[in-house]
């Protein structure tokens, strides 16, 4: 019999792809072939973050992977995060520089700016990777631009911003900026993930400058970029004859929180709905409808129009209509129109598909979408809102289980290539415009886990029948959600006297 390091490379390679870990670490330590070998699974990511430890101890972890300690690391390295949110970080920028400098093969980073002259260093050290062809931004915090035209061969760019004033000379700004120099000159980029996410009760309206046609301004429609995947997050879209000719090539299309304009202000707003009526009137083009928000900007009924006639075939689509102040009519009317053309003509190309809704209404999982959706054979991935029932605080629903079991028996008969199943839920429809119209803010994590517990429970009935054979690999329940709090006057300084939303983790996601 082959000893384990006898086996061949590819054979290695294989069974330490499918060991956890831990295991992996023990692998490690039985001899140098297979230490060789577990490298890149136990260090492809190396996390610089100058936020977790003094400065002195930053400078010392950064000088020991100058003075080559552990070499191992700086070889085998794939992804590298790096976290600049420091106060005084002058005494780290000779250690920084040459820290960065010595990752050659990697191929991703994550970057999460702060201090200006660390940045400045991660930039010009960055410039200088040769393989570097993922570069994620986390620009919040940022106190300059990033060129990212002189990255010319990237494939992938992802920029998450959350300030609030985005204005066209700001750090945040340029670099949105040159993220569109970057589409325009190089033919090798073929995603872009664009999250902007800075606005909130002080917020005077929407940026028109966060539009996909500024993005694409310096493209020429006779010569198309080849963009594959496509994500935008609280911006303006519209799909027309500048942009489309760009899209054609998609098989990967986000589109979450889109800054829908309006040709009459609606007549009421929600509570929950995160931004006051002053940003929504901002969106409000009846008097002047070749503003530069209705040349730009488009409603999701508008850009689910277009699609199919762009004949794209799409891999992966991701909704998220979670911010979207519409009427319920209205809502119900283009979740119909979605399930309908736009959907179907997918059909033979789709494995992932993500619909989230605020509220409950026909986005989310019911008989009136169950036929469109059953036709999607190729799913290895679905996310989708249930419409649970809302019972007191701390009191359990028996027909929560009705629902659950409905969801999860019509995924399983469905998708036989299903790996991944997850789980949301809306909330009552006269939540629009009450803060409370529900009862208790409570409810909200209480539903959270009634449906929690409704799939675990599945599970458990079913863990030995013929039944689980077809259940995806892993169940998750989506643990996020916002819950409104109030803040009375002088509580935060940042903040001014009234009712906000929180973000709020449950404590477990994954069930099965």
């Amino acid at each position: 019999m082959t000893a384990l390091p006898e086996l061949p490379l590819e054979l290695l390679l294989q069974i330490c792809a499918l060991v956890d870990l831990e295991q992996r670490k023990d692998l490690r330590l039985v001899c140098k072939r297979l230490a060789d070998c577990l490298e890149s699974y136990i260090l492809s990511t190396v996390s610089i973050d100058l936020s977790k430890s003094t400065p002195a101890e930053s400078k010392d972890k950064l000088c020991s992977l100058v003075n080559g300690d552990a070499p191992a690391i700086a070889r085998a390295a794939k992804h590298l995060v790096i976290n600049t949110i420091v106060p005084n970080g002058a005494d780290m920028v000779d250690a920084l520089r040459q820290a960065i400098s010595g990752f050659q093969g990697v191929e991703i980073v994550t970057w999460h700016m702060g201090a200006q002259d660390l940045d400045e260093i991660v930039l010009e050290a960055l410039i200088a990777l040769p393989k570097l062809r993922e570069l994620s931004l986390r620009t919040s915090s940022a106190k300059i631009a990033v060129p990212l035209d002189v990255f010319s061969h990237l494939q992938h760019v992802d920029i998450a911003d959350d300030t609030e004033n985005f204005s066209a000379d700001s750090p945040q700004g340029r670099t949105f900026e040159s993220l569109g120099e970057l589409i325009a000159k190089t033919s090798e980029l073929s995603s872009i993930r664009v999250k902007r996410t800075g606005y909130s009760y002080e917020s005077e309206g929407v940026n028109p400058a966060a539009n996909l046609h500024e993005l694409l301004s310096r493209c020429s429609p006779n010569e198309p970029r080849v963009l594959r995947r496509l994500a935008l997050h609280s911006m303006l879209v519209k799909i027309d004859a500048r942009t489309a000719p760009h899209l054609r090539h998609l098989v990967s299309l986000e589109l979450t929180n889109i800054w829908e304009p309006r040709h009459s202000a609606p007549a009421s707003y929600s509570p929950l709905a995160w931004h006051p009526n002053t940003f929504f009137d901002s969106l409000n083009i009846e008097n002047d409808p070749d503003s530069i928000i209705g040349r730009v900007g488009s409603t999701l009924e508008e850009i689910w129009t277009v699609i199919p006639a762009m004949h794209l075939k799409l891999e992966e689509i991701v909704l998220d209509t979670t911010y979207q102040s519409q009427t319920p009519a209205a809502s119900d009317g283009l979740a119909t129109s979605f399930y309908g053309e736009p959907l179907r003509s997918h059909a033979d190309t789709l494995e992932t598909l993500l619909i989230s809704a605020m509220f409950n209404g026909l986005w989310c999982f019911g008989r009136l979408n169950c036929d469109a959706l059953a036709q999607l054979k190729l799913l290895k991935v679905f996310g989708m809102s249930l419409c649970p029932v809302w019972a007191e605080p701390r009191e359990h629903n028996a027909d929560q289980g009705d629902i659950v079991e409905q969801f999860l028996e019509f995924a399983k008969a469905s998708f036989p290539k299903l790996q991944i199943l997850k789980v949301s839920f809306g909330r009552p429809e006269e939540l629009r415009t009450r803060m409370f119209a529900a009862g208790d803010p409570g409810q909200i994590p209480t539903v959270q886990r009634s449906v929690a517990n409704e799939i675990g429970r599945f599970g458990r009935r079913h863990r030995n029948s013929p039944q689980m054979a077809n259940l995806p690999l892993e169940i998750h329940l989506a643990k996020k959600f916002w819950r409104p709090e109030y803040y009375p006057s002088g509580q935060d300084k940042e903040r001014r006297t009234g009712w906000y939303l929180q973000e709020t983790l449950l404590d477990s996601e994954k069930y099965l």
